[in-house]
């Protein structure tokens, strides 16, 4: 059979044709906003505010032409004169002053105008050609972000919900000047457990036999997807076991639904012939049927006869 040069030149055109229509097109929650220098101390704010960006994928997507904005009136169209590609699991810095020698010591891989980062609460919104908003969020410490002078705020796991204040934190590596931040790399805060996490305060740490210990304790799921996992809790104890039927309670199954919180209030009664002496009190959740722990958190509470 022998085929015409316009039939195999239709036949190359349409095979590139399907290889760019079936090249990998991000969708919300691919690349997502990382890390936030909000404030500096070390520099001004025009020099010293980044954005940084995390590829959640497997895919290289090059963001040449997306637009980074809020809900007023900033606004720029990011123009790297060529492709700027983020790498799967890899980090890109957009800062508003991308010279090491004024920016506060970090490198930057590309400068933007026309964004500025509001100190006390703003919106970033970062959206591709098409028009859709990729990722984007509002934060104020109104809503828990952490917002702190000289510290950047970072996404304590790329794979949660960062739209909530409770799954970011304040960085705690310094960098350059003396500002706190990890532009360009894992988060100094980066947190490896999964979807579940869980934390836990109590009121007074100092406790009288025959009184109530009274723990607040709070499980989250950051992400976007229901997950299911066993709480529990446990003791350590100083000399001997005051407490009935240790470990205290566990496990409990539960469904933790996206991006929600559960809240708990729990008060321990402790019997009139406790030792005195530091406890610990363990809370955790773990994958259900034994699996792997996600997180725990302790609390040391005292209980002293003075």
């Amino acid at each position: 059979m022998s085929w015409s040069r316009v039939t195999v030149s239709l036949l190359v055109f349409a095979a590139f044709v399907f290889m760019k229509g079936t090249a990998y097109s991000p969708v919300p929650g691919d690349i997502v906003l990382n890390e936030l220098m909000v404030d500096p101390h070390a520099v001004s704010d025009a020099d010293g505010e980044y954005i940084e960006l995390y590829n959640n994928t497997q895919n290289d997507i090059d963001i040449q032409g997306w637009v980074l904005e809020d809900h007023g009136v900033d606004f720029h169209v990011i123009e790297n004169g060529g492709p700027l590609v983020i790498g799967p699991g890899q980090y890109v810095v957009l800062a508003r002053n991308a010279d090491p020698g004024q920016n506060g010591g970090f490198t930057a891989d590309y400068e933007y105008t026309g964004f500025v980062l509001q100190n006390t609460t703003d919106e970033v919104v970062l959206t591709n050609p098409q028009g859709m908003a990729v990722d984007s969020l509002v934060y104020s410490g109104d809503l828990g972000f952490p917002l702190v002078v000289g510290s950047s705020i970072e996404l304590r796991n790329q794979l949660w919900e960062n739209t909530m204040g409770v799954t970011w934190h304040e960085a705690s590596l310094d960098y350059g000047d003396g500002d706190f931040g990890s532009p360009g790399s894992q988060n100094s805060t980066h947190e490896d457990f999964k979807w579940v996490a869980v934390d836990a305060a109590i009121p007074e740490m100092n406790v009288s036999p025959g009184d109530s210990l009274v723990v607040f304790i709070e499980l989250f799921n950051p992400a976007w997807l229901d997950w299911t996992c066993d709480a529990y809790s446990f003791l350590v104890l100083p000399g001997g076991s005051p407490f009935w039927g240790n470990p205290l309670e566990g496990p409990v199954n539960l469904v933790m639904t996206a991006g929600r919180n559960l809240h708990v209030r729990r008060a321990y009664y402790i019997p009139e012939a406790a030792f005195a002496g530091v406890y610990k009190i363990f809370y955790g959740a773990r994958e259900e049927n034994g699996g792997d722990v996600l997180d725990y958190e302790s609390v040391d509470f005292v209980v002293s006869t003075l």
